[in-house]
């Protein structure tokens, strides 16, 4: 069984459509940057020498346009390509997180995700199998805490709350079924950190 809390995994806008729209406004900030500039001037300098500054600019003119519009292509690609490289880390995330799924719910054994609260996240077919539920809808949300037998009850929630602590314990419980099984299950748990610093626990 995982036990874990609940997190929401960020998701990161990709593809070369978003990619080719930050390309296109840089592109045309910089042709902006030669419109804007002659204008702004001519505003702010009370002149009529718009079409002069836009079609001949002095040298100075043409550094300054040139440095601003350089510095906004750059600026342009560096956003391109980081969120290129966040993309592929997304997609590569997305694919092992797939591949844990697949192995999870090959996993002969009762494999579930819990809350501290004790709620049921996630759980793979066998540990359907063993509380003899039909899909996982039927219980998720559902606190667990109701199919353990109640003689184990209370040491289950003892348990949980323990293993949320960061202990590393083994409990031997009964489940109730939904149709009426009592199944004998052996919790052993292997504690792992995640990356928000919350704590994550396998129990078979």
């Amino acid at each position: 069984m995982i036990v874990s809390n609940r997190q929401l995994l960020p998701g990161w806008a990709h593809g070369r459509l978003f990619r080719t729209g930050i390309l296109f406004a840089t592109l045309l900030l910089c042709l902006l940057i030669w419109i804007l500039d002659p204008l702004v001037d001519a505003r702010l300098l009370g002149n009529s020498r718009f079409l002069d500054q836009l079609l001949s600019p002095s040298r100075t003119e043409i550094y300054v346009r040139s440095l601003m519009s350089l510095t906004a292509l750059i600026a342009g690609l560096v956003i391109a390509v980081l969120q290129r490289r966040l993309s592929l880390q997304y997609r590569l995330l997305n694919e092992q997180r797939e591949s844990l799924q697949q192995i999870i719910r090959a996993e002969p054994e009762c494999v579930k995700t819990l809350s501290r609260s004790g709620e049921l996240l996630q759980m793979n077919p066998a540990g359907l199998a063993m509380i003899e539920a039909d899909s996982l809808e039927q219980v998720q949300g559902r606190c667990v805490y109701d199919l353990i037998a109640p003689e184990d009850r209370d040491a289950f929630m003892a348990f949980n709350r323990r293993i949320f602590a960061g202990e590393s314990v083994r409990l031997q419980y009964r489940v109730i079924g939904l149709k009426g099984a009592r199944p004998l299950s052996t919790a052993m748990p292997c504690r792992c950190s995640t990356p928000t610093g919350g704590s994550r626990h396998i129990w078979r």
